[in-house]
């Protein structure tokens, strides 16, 4: 055997063997879930998988302080990492439990291989009825932005903030 065919097989032994680097990351700057004045918040986190690969998505909570938070997510248990397999074409749909007191944070999703990431911020009542709701859409890093904002009448926009790294804003 040559060196060029031993190396050619070893190259196509350990390729596969080797993990994927390409991560892509998503950034959910407003979660929260608890109790508060009557009132139960919940978080849904929707994923779904575009790819024609499969993809493995990390969903990583962390409180308003930074620090990880571990939340109860249905049918994935409490953590505050949670690790979700997603086939090409794949959704999944996880909710926060509602219980205990109210926390708020953020959530960062890093996939395998691009995904759609968003969430819905939802508000019950004391007898479980959805009294109001907003989408979350996963958004990029900024250093600078511009975003309109509508006070009249009832309006009230709202802007989350998130800072993903370990140094102080």
């Amino acid at each position: 055997m040559s060196r060029n065919t031993l190396a050619t097989a070893l190259l196509l032994w350990v390729i596969p063997m080797l993990p994927a680097t390409a991560q892509v990351n998503y950034y959910l700057p407003q979660v929260a879930n608890g109790q508060t004045q009557g009132l139960s918040l919940r978080t849904t986190f929707i994923l779904f998988n575009t790819s024609v690969q499969n993809a493995v998505v990390t969903l990583s909570l962390s409180n308003d302080a930074g620090l990880p938070w571990s939340l109860n997510l249905t049918g994935l248990g409490n953590a505050s990492e949670f690790r979700i397999d997603l086939p090409s074409g794949g959704s999944r749909v996880l909710q926060t439990d509602g219980l205990g007191a109210m926390i708020s944070g953020a959530a960062r999703a890093t996939a395998t291989t691009p995904v759609s990431v968003s969430a819905v911020f939802a508000v019950y009542d004391a007898a479980g009825r959805l009294t109001t709701e907003a989408g979350v859409a996963s958004s990029e890093l900024l250093v600078d932005f511009l975003i309109p904002v509508d006070t009249t009448g009832s309006f009230n926009t709202g802007l989350a903030l998130f800072n993903p790294g370990s140094e102080p804003c």
